[in-house]
């Protein structure tokens, strides 16, 4: 009875256009983050670009890394869609490419947040991406600028 009423509900609020509800724990804000001791204050939008896209990107004298989160669905969709403008086949088959052509290896892919942000802290240079709620979990993790907020933030 509840499920039917709690489905009534998000039905009836996509209806009126109200904005989606955001998930418990999680401000809406997605952020890129990297270890406090990397010395990387910002990047801009094209360096967050191309690092993602698996060109080589250099600040602060050190070449950087990107880190893949897949921790949450939702949260690497967000990525696919605002960050890389790719869908996940695209990408994946951008990064292959990429690899080929210039050499290197593919990002790494986290599942869990708690592994990445320990990757972060071992290996200052390397950049992800998470929600700004999340963050606060890990003292040694800054974030470093914002990729995404949610309407209703």
């Amino acid at each position: 009875m509840m499920r039917r009423w709690l489905c009534l509900l998000v039905g009836c609020m996509i209806m009126l256009g109200q904005p989606s509800i955001a998930l418990p724990g999680h401000d809406g804000r997605l952020v890129l983050v990297t270890d406090q001791a990397s010395g990387i204050s910002s990047l801009s939008v094209s360096e967050i670009r191309r690092l993602f896209l698996g060109f080589p990107v250099t600040k602060a004298d050190k070449q950087l890394t990107a880190v893949i989160n897949q921790s949450e669905t939702r949260l690497y969709q967000i990525f696919l869609q605002k960050v890389v403008f790719m869908s996940a086949n695209v990408y994946e088959l951008h990064l292959l490419r990429n690899v080929v052509q210039l050499g290197g290896q593919l990002p790494p892919t986290f599942k869990e947040q708690s592994t990445l942000a320990d990757k972060l802290h071992r290996q200052p240079g390397t950049v992800s991406y998470m929600w700004q709620a999340d963050v606060d979990a890990y003292p040694h993790l800054i974030a470093i600028g914002e990729l995404w907020r949610s309407e209703a933030n």
